[in-house]
C-alpha cells in the first residue's frame, strides 16, 4: 500500500510496488487543482492574494508598488517655474510641474523606455539630485529651447541608466556634495552645453567620481577646477570653454580625462595627481603667474595656493607647474626636513621657476637632493641643505639656465660629487660645498660660473672636462687639489 505526502496527499509508491499510471495521473490532478486554487486559472492572481496578501502571496498593493518602479511606456514630463504646480501630473505643458526635482521624483527607478523631462528656461531655486536610475531605456533632461534652465546645483549619484543632460546652468554649489555639478557612480552620462560661471574658486565646476561620462560644449569659469576627473573615472571632454579657474582640467587617483578641442583655462591649465592622466597629445602651458606653498605640515591633496593650504612635498609642487612655462612660477618652501629627491624635468618657455628655501646658507631647509634634466626655461634653487651622501647634491643635465644659490652640502660622502653639471649652463653662488670628491664638476661642453662659494674637506674643488669651462669669481671651496682639467676643459 503506497505512502502519502503530508501537504497535498500525493501517492508515493513503495519500492516493492509496480508503477501505476492511474496513481501518477491522480497526483498531477491534485497538483493542478491545488495550484489553481492559489494562483487562479490561467495563471491569474488569486483573489485572496490580490485582496490582502495572505501568507505566501503578493498583495495588490505590493504588486502596484513593484509596477510603479518601472516604466511601461515612453513619457514626457514638463516643468515650468512660472506656471507649473507640483500638484499637477506634469504630462502636458498646461499641467507642468513647478520644480525639476518633482519631475525627477516622478520617474520610475527602472526605466526601460525613453523618459524626457522638458524644462522651460528660467530660474529654479532648488538643488537637483538624480539618483539610482537603471534600466534599458534612457532619461533625457533638457530645455524646451536653446536657453538655459538655472538651478543652484545638480548631482547625479549611482545612475547606471543612459542619461542625457542639456543646457543646464548651476548658479552655486550643492549643499551636500560641494560643487556645481557632482557625478558619482554613473556609467553612461552625457552632458551637453552645461554652464557654471558664478565667481567662486573654492569649489569645482564639474566633478566626476568613479564614473564614465562625456561632456561637450560646457562653459565653466571662476572655479577651483573647471572639470575634475577623479577616482578611476573615465571622462571625455570636447570643445569646452571657460576662464578664471584655478585649474582648467584636473585628473587624479587613477582617473583619465581625454580632451578634444578647446578646454577651460586656469592659472594652471592642467593638473595631474596620483596616477591620473589627461590625454590629447598636447603639453600644458601656463596662463599666468603661479605661487605654490610647501610645508612639513602640509598635504599633497591640498591646492597649495596659500600657506594655510600648503603641499607636503616639493615634488608635488613641481608636478603642478605646466611644462610650458611662459610666466613666473614660485614655490615657497617652509622650514623643515623633506625626505625626497626632487626631480625637475622638461620645462621650457620664456618664464621661470623659482624654488625658495632660506635666503642664506643654513640647516633650516633640508632635502635629499635635486635632479634637473632637459630644461630650457630658467630655474633657480635657493637656500637648501642637501642630505643624501650617495648621489650628487645637484645633478644638472642638458639645461640652459640654472641658478643654484645659498645651498649647503657638507655630509661626508666619499667619492661623491657636490654639484655635477653635464651639457648645461649653470651658475653656482654663495654655496657651502664640503666633504666631496669634487665640489663642482663641469663636463660635456658645459659652462659653469662659480661665485663666492665656500666649504672644505673636498678631494678636488673644481673639475672641468670635455671642452667644458668653469669661470671663477670671489672665494671658492677648499680641498686637497684646487683644480683638475682634462679633455680640453678650462678653469679660469
Amino acid at each position: 500500500m503506497p505512502n502519502f505526502t503530508p501537504n497535498f496527499n500525493l501517492k508515493k509508491p513503495l519500492g516493492s510496488e509496480n508503477y501505476n499510471i492511474a496513481d501518477a495521473n491522480g497526483n498531477m490532478d491534485i497538483i493542478d487543482a491545488t495550484l489553481g486554487a492559489h494562483i487562479g486559472s490561467g495563471g491569474n492572481a488569486h483573489a485572496l492574494a490580490v485582496a490582502n496578501g495572505a501568507n505566501g502571496f503578493l498583495s495588490g498593493a505590493d504588486k502596484a508598488l513593484i509596477d510603479s518602479l518601472k516604466t511601461t511606456e515612453p513619457l514626457k514630463l514638463y516643468v515650468n517655474a512660472s506656471t507649473g504646480n507640483d500638484a499637477n501630473d506634469g504630462k502636458t505643458t498646461a499641467t507642468a510641474f513647478k520644480t525639476i526635482q518633482k519631475a525627477v521624483n516622478s520617474v520610475p527607478q527602472v526605466v526601460n523606455h525613453l523618459y524626457e523631462i522638458i524644462i522651460t528656461a528660467g530660474i529654479y531655486n532648488e538643488e537637483v539630485t538624480i539618483a539610482g536610475f537603471t534600466g534599458a531605456g534612457a532619461l533625457w533632461i533638457k530645455s524646451d529651447s536653446s536657453s538655459y534652465y538655472m538651478a543652484k546645483a545638480f548631482a547625479f549619484d549611482g545612475v547606471t541608466l543612459r542619461t542625457f543632460v542639456d543646457t543646464a546652468e548651476a548658479t552655486g554649489k550643492h549643499s551636500v556634495f560641494g560643487c556645481a555639478f557632482f557625478i558619482r557612480g554613473c556609467t553612461n552620462l552625457q552632458m551637453n552645453a552645461i554652464k557654471s560661471v558664478n565667481v567662486d574658486t573654492s569649489y569645482d565646476g564639474v566633478y566626476f567620481e568613479k564614473s564614465t561620462a562625456f561632456i561637450y560644449s560646457a562653459v565653466i569659469s571662476s572655479k577651483r577646477a573647471a572639470i575634475f576627473s577623479d577616482y578611476a573615472s573615465k571622462v571625455h571632454a570636447g570643445f569646452c570653454s571657460g576662464l578664471g579657474n584655478v585649474y582648467g582640467l584636473q585628473a587624479a587617483h587613477g582617473a583619465s580625462l581625454g580632451v578634444e578641442g578647446t578646454q577651460p583655462t586656469g592659472t594652471t591649465n592642467r593638473l595631474v595627481l596620483s596616477g591620473g592622466s589627461i590625454d590629447d597629445g598636447a603639453i600644458s602651458a601656463s596662463s599666468g603667474n603661479i605661487t605654490l606653498y610647501v610645508s612639513p605640515s602640509g598635504n599633497d591633496a591640498n591646492d597649495g595656493l596659500t600657506a594655510g593650504a600648503a603641499l607636503r612635498t616639493i615634488q608635488a609642487a613641481v608636478n603642478r607647474i605646466p611644462q610650458i612655462l611662459n610666466h613666473a612660477a614660485t614655490i615657497n618652501v617652509a622650514p623643515g626636513i623633506y625626505n625626497e629627491s626632487v626631480l625637475i624635468r622638461g620645462f621650457t618657455g620664456k618664464g621661470f621657476l623659482e624654488i625658495f628655501g632660506d635666503t642664506a646658507v643654513s640647516d633650516n631647509y633640508q632635502v635629499n637632493d635635486f635632479v634637473l634634466h632637459y630644461i630650457t626655461a630658467k630655474v633657480s634653487v635657493r637656500g637648501f641643505k642637501l642630505l643624501n651622501p650617495n648621489v650628487a647634491a645637484f645633478n644638472v643635465y642638458s639645461c640652459t639656465n640654472v641658478n643654484i644659490s645659498h645651498c649647503r652640502t657638507n655630509v661626508p660622502a666619499t667619492g661623491i660629487i657636490g654639484i655635477l653639471v653635464s651639457r648645461s649652463l649653470v651658475s653656482v653662488s654663495g654655496c657651502d660645498i664640503s666633504n666631496r670628491q669634487y665640489a663642482i664638476i663641469s663636463s660635456d661642453v658645459s659652462r659653469v660660473f662659480s661665485s663666492t662659494n665656500s666649504g672644505g674637506g673636498n678631494s678636488y674643488v673644481l673639475g672641468a672636462f670635455d671642452a667644458s669651462t668653469i669661470g671663477k669669481y670671489g672665494s671658492q671651496p677648499s680641498g686637497a687639489t684646487a683644480e683638475n682639467t682634462a679633455g680640453g676643459g678650462v678653469i679660469r
